[in-house]
């Protein structure tokens, strides 16, 4: 049982992966570096081949996005974010540069495999 507010630690996480794992076999792969701001560069996009030949052989690709939010242990009640968070809004809604090129990469490989996409998008 969870007992506190919205800003204290959860006894547990569960990640889409871990979700994911109890109905079906899968294969993860990081796709893109999440903190990246502005125009990818080559090495933010380390994956994006290894994501896009997995989406092809997989009988259906789910494709988890969003922002990371990082608590700071040294602000119990608020924390810090890179993105988004308490006391760090964001500007807008839109997903980092380098997701939506993700997207396209995996979206066009399993097309071309007449495989579903399922996009899952994380953010606030």
């Amino acid at each position: 049982m969870h007992s506190g507010n919205y800003a204290t630690e959860s006894p547990f996480v569960i990640t889409p992966a871990d979700g994911l794992a109890k109905f079906a076999a899968i294969t993860q792969s990081d796709g893109s570096n999440i903190s990246t701001a502005g125009t990818p560069t080559a090495s933010d996009k380390r994956e994006f081949a290894l994501a896009a030949s997995q989406a092809k052989a997989a009988d259906a690709t789910v494709l988890v996005v969003g922002m990371l939010v990082l608590r700071d242990t040294n602000s119990p009640l608020f924390g810090t974010s890179c993105c988004e968070g308490e006391g760090n809004d964001r500007p807008g809604v839109a997903i980092p540069q380098v997701q939506l090129e993700l997207v396209d990469a995996v979206a066009t490989a399993s097309a071309m495999a007449k495989r579903p996409l399922i996009l899952v998008v994380m953010s606030g």
